[in-house]
């Protein structure tokens, strides 16, 4: 019964979303046992609530403190790696061309939607370029250009160059499925990445603050997008064992239906 209330929230409830309606249910019953059936003052039942409501926000201050301590410690360990590893040269990629339109698309779409890292003028230059200023031999950028109508932002050589090394370790990170079971799978990617050499991205003010801030968001869009791709594999393996259930049950309703007529 109660794995039946949670699906009615949540067809298909993550380890993390799971967790939360378990605690939103174990609030809820009580205070709606207590408010409708009760027989307290209307002053209960708004203290009562008050006092769930404070503890929510409680937790949830709590909560976000301990995760912006953690993401502080994460950027400044992560760089404090990193400085130690800036190189003047990596070596292109021609692999996967599809996987590298992506990359290129996917680092202009981060300096667009990012532009707070970009204010100072120095750092600009190190990471956003023109079309026409990028390599004649470079093909990364076809995608972008194919889409562009005077909006899209084309990225540097050593932006691309940098976020390539960089999803290579993720995509690493990424073959092996235990990493969905894993409770601290982001600090661990996080760990294997900032032992990458990395172009040195920014102005030598911005760089620290900047350079981690670059690859955490990217490593996190990264994980956005692979969960939308574990989500649609498993969905998909479900609805195949659907149909494939139905289909047995319709075949054997109707060789019952042949051997009852017979």
């Amino acid at each position: 019964m109660t794995f039946g209330r949670i699906r009615s929230v949540d067809t298909h409830p993550t380890a993390t979303s799971f967790l939360h309606i378990i605690r939103m249910m174990s609030l809820y019953t009580p205070a709606k046992i207590l408010l409708r059936n009760a027989n307290v003052e209307n002053d209960d039942h708004f203290r009562v609530l008050v006092d769930f409501k404070e503890c929510l926000i409680k937790k949830f201050r709590d909560n976000a403190k301990a995760a912006a301590d953690l993401r502080v410690a994460m950027k400044d360990d992560l760089m404090e790696e990193l400085g130690k590893r800036y190189v003047n040269e990596l070596p292109l990629s021609k692999e996967d061309r599809i996987g590298n339109f992506l990359i290129y698309d996917v680092a202009g779409y981060m300096v667009k939607t990012r532009e707070n890292l970009f204010e100072c003028e120095a750092c600009r230059q190190t990471v956003i370029t023109k079309e026409a200023d990028l390599p004649s031999d470079f093909d990364a950028d076809a995608y972008t250009r194919a889409r562009t109508k005077g909006g899209l932002v084309f990225v540097t050589l050593s932006m691309y160059q940098t976020l390539c090394a960089i999803e290579k370790v993720v995509s690493n990170h990424f073959k092996s499925l235990n990493h969905i079971y894993i409770t601290d799978t982001f600090q661990e990617c996080i760990a294997k990445v900032k032992l990458t050499n990395v172009l040195p991205l920014f102005c030598d003010t911005h760089r620290h603050c900047n350079m981690g801030t670059l690859i955490m968001e990217y490593v996190k869009v990264r994980y956005y997008f692979e969960s939308k791709r574990l989500k649609n594999v498993l969905l998909s393996k479900e609805q195949t064992t659907v149909q494939a259930s139905f289909k047995l049950a319709k075949n054997a309703h109707t060789r019952n239906l042949i051997q009852s007529n017979t």
